[in-house]
């Protein structure tokens, strides 16, 4: 008789309490910020803006000829061949090839990126044209925040 009793009353807690967690809507972003942490997730955050940058100076260089369309391709092929050498040594276990060959991207990473600043820095009209895309890009991630925010309140309030 105590058996069934303890295990009906087992039954009822894990029932009552997976109900409630399951059907809780009342989850704020921190809530999920808090739950991912908990887990071991990390919360990803995206560079957009950053990357739209690139193509912009990228596709002004292609117009302007100070690069051709092949010197992109080789680019690309270079950043696929670099990633599948990365992945290899990740795979295999060199640890110290691996920390070799980031320090290596590391310095090529910025070189290209003093490089591209230089150019910017050099071509006015470019300037002008990232400086729009940017506030572009802003507005658009302001209406992103405040439609979320105005779904959140719409929730709660409910």
């Amino acid at each position: 008789m105590k058996i069934k009793l303890i295990s009906i009353a087992a039954i009822l807690a894990l029932t009552t309490g997976f109900t409630v967690s399951a059907f809780d809507t009342h989850n704020t972003a921190t809530d999920v910020k808090k739950s991912a942490f908990k887990h071991g997730h990390k919360m990803k955050h995206h560079h957009k803006g950053k990357h739209h940058i690139s193509e912009i100076v990228r596709d002004y260089m292609l117009q302007q000829g100070d690069i051709t369309q092949g010197e992109i391709d080789l680019q690309k092929l270079e950043r696929e061949t670099t990633r599948s050498e990365l992945r290899a040594l990740k795979k295999a276990g060199d640890t110290e090839g691996l920390a070799i060959k980031k320090a290596e991207l590391k310095a090529k990473y910025e070189a290209r990126k003093t490089a591209m600043r230089s150019y910017i820095d050099n071509h006015e009209e470019l300037k002008t044209l990232i400086e729009e895309k940017k506030k572009e890009f802003r507005s658009k991630m302001k209406d992103r925040t405040e439609k979320r925010e105005a779904q959140v309140n719409d929730t709660t309030a409910s």
